[in-house]
């Protein structure tokens, strides 16, 4: 019996040791993997206008004359309507959504002219995208698009047509008068992630 007691007791001391020592110099081993490149790159989104419509040389769309361009207005008359084209295109690696029409003035520039003047603006296929005063541009929200929503993917390019009139029945209160450096702008969003 003592034998057995023995046997025992060397039998346990053994796993003990076994496991104590095993124990001792478990490792457990790791690894980590990474991509080769650690880049995140937003999108751009930019537009790109100029006047269109033939006329080369870089300038306003709507002016009197000189060597600003190749289709001067000349003096406005009442019932007279000037029709000129502006091109945008995307320059930028997202798609653009086209959200407002807008017109800004030199600083203390006087805008009663551009209380007569009537702005139309349309697509390419000739719909009304935007319509109003030329007063109703210059505010600081400007005109929304109108119509179906218009998208242009990166290197599109939209040709917008703009059609300005002082109407016919323009009283003589607006003679001499002008509407001095108005720029056309055109407002857009992102399409992807935005409904």
């Amino acid at each position: 019996m003592k034998m057995r007691k023995l046997h025992l007791l060397l039998a346990t001391a053994a796993t003990i040791a076994a496991f104590g020592v095993g124990g001792a110099t478990l490792a457990l081993l790791t690894d980590q993997a990474s991509p080769s490149s650690h880049e995140f790159v937003a999108g751009t989104l930019r537009l790109d206008g100029r006047r269109g419509g033939g006329d080369t040389v870089p300038g306003p769309m709507f002016y009197l004359g000189g060597d600003q361009g190749l289709n001067p207005t000349g003096e406005w008359a009442p019932g007279d309507t000037q029709v000129r084209w502006f091109e945008i295109q995307n320059v930028g690696t997202l798609a653009a959504r086209m959200t407002k029409i807008s017109a800004t003035m030199s600083e203390g520039a006087d805008t009663t002219l551009a209380e007569q003047l009537f702005v139309r603006v349309t697509d390419e296929y000739g719909l009304e995208v935007a319509a109003g005063r030329l007063s109703d541009f210059l505010d600081e929200e400007g005109e929304p698009f109108r119509g179906p929503a218009i998208e242009l993917e990166p290197g599109d390019i939209l040709t917008l047509t703009f059609e300005v009139s002082l109407p016919l029945g323009t009283t003589n209160a607006f003679q001499g008068l002008s509407a001095e450096s108005v720029t056309f702008s055109v407002s857009a969003e992102q399409v992807r992630n935005n409904p």
